[in-house]
């Protein structure tokens, strides 16, 4: 009937006119958003604060890095004219103030590095304890007793550390201990001695106040090749795809050359290390920050315990000289062989085995199991 069509019509009418629900007003969705992206600025600043890794100066860097980013999110939703321009605006801001954080260098690394530069301290201490012609036999046996005994000390330290600035605290308790083991003999001064420590602290300095002990030391490492990605340049454009000639078992080889002092934008820049015959390449390539979880030292780093490691490649070999010439014996894998320590041979470590022999110290060949 025409009622029908009228009452049809009619709540037809009311239907489609109750879809429509007005939006709140453009100043209050511009609230919302920078109430929302100041929240997700706590929320970073917070994983910044409880990473162990990060110094004291990374952090301020990265906290600044976020305070930037939020004020020009805020900034971009202020000038926001319509609903979507303010959500894209907080899309954007929320996306960069995440991006801020990176974490550091592992804490594995961070120790092994501050370990390998404890050996160097008490390397050089033996050295002028060694050189002073005024101390006895007696005397120079005792001081280098009191050296290692600091030095065993302060490894151990560092193994218990869980954190850059407890591993920072060991290393420097550790360096002051060993260099107080030195005790010139009475009428004896080392020509300049003054100014080489003054030298060799100002160095130390400087390195740690760059945050980048990678530069300090330039360590070789290695990653799981599916875990990090390489690029040809610090643009992050051009992503280095073919890895082969650098991958051994997967795990992709390295020199890690140095990293930038920001995390905004960061990168290590490594140069490749070829597979086939262990040396370094004329390749660079340029691995985001993010990724620094995965970058793991390629060699095991000093130790003076003894230990045993197995074999994990198909096969090694011991040599007599620290080079790696004259090849003495051949092990297949899954063999153990007990070693005495591990030294260093240029910018690699070797395995001493208890027999005077040598065997590489590459993780991606042998493995510790004690």
């Amino acid at each position: 009937t025409a009622q029908d069509i009228a009452d049809a019509y009619n709540t037809g009418k009311q239907n489609i006119d109750a879809a429509y629900k007005p939006g709140k007003s453009l100043q209050e969705q511009k609230a919302i958003a920078k109430g929302n992206l100041n929240e997700e600025a706590f929320i970073v600043d917070n994983r910044i604060n409880a990473d162990p890794t990060l110094s004291k100066p990374q952090k301020n860097d990265q906290h600044n890095d976020v305070r930037i980013e939020l004020n020009i999110g805020n900034d971009n939703i202020n000038k926001s004219n319509t609903a979507q321009e303010i959500e894209d605006a907080y899309n954007s801001g929320k996306q960069k103030i995440d991006s801020v954080y990176h974490s550091g260098t592992p804490i594995e690394i961070q120790r092994e590095i501050a370990k390998s530069k404890l050996y160097a301290e008490a390397d050089l201490i033996n050295g002028k304890i060694d050189a002073d012609t005024e101390l006895t036999d007696d005397q120079k046996i005792k001081q280098h007793g009191d050296v290692t005994s600091a030095l065993n000390t302060g490894n151990s330290n560092i193994d218990k550390a869980n954190s850059f600035q407890e591993i920072e605290d060991a290393y420097n308790q550790g360096k002051k201990n060993i260099d107080d083991a030195y005790r010139p003999g009475s009428s004896f001064t080392i020509n300049n001695g003054s100014n080489t420590n003054k030298t060799n602290e100002t160095n130390n300095n400087n390195s740690s106040n760059t945050n980048n002990y990678w530069t300090y030391l330039k360590l070789r490492a290695y990653s799981q090749k599916n875990k990090v990605k390489f690029y040809y340049d610090k643009s992050f454009k051009r992503e280095r795809t073919s890895l082969k000639k650098y991958t051994n078992k997967n795990y992709v080889m390295y020199k890690v050359l140095g990293r930038t002092k920001s995390s905004k934008n960061g990168y290590y820049k490594v140069q490749m290390i070829s597979n086939k015959t262990g040396r370094l390449s004329s390749e660079i390539s340029y691995v985001p920050l993010k990724y620094s979880k995965e970058i793991l030292p390629l060699y095991y780093l000093y130790d003076s315990k003894e230990t045993s490691v197995r074999v994990i490649n198909k096969r090694v070999f011991s040599y007599k000289n620290i080079n790696l010439t004259d090849r003495k014996h051949s092990y297949s894998r899954g063999d153990i062989i007990k070693t005495k320590s591990i030294v260093k041979d240029g910018p690699v470590y070797r395995f001493r085995l208890m027999n005077g022999q040598y065997l590489t110290a590459n993780k991606l060949f042998v493995k510790k199991i004690n």
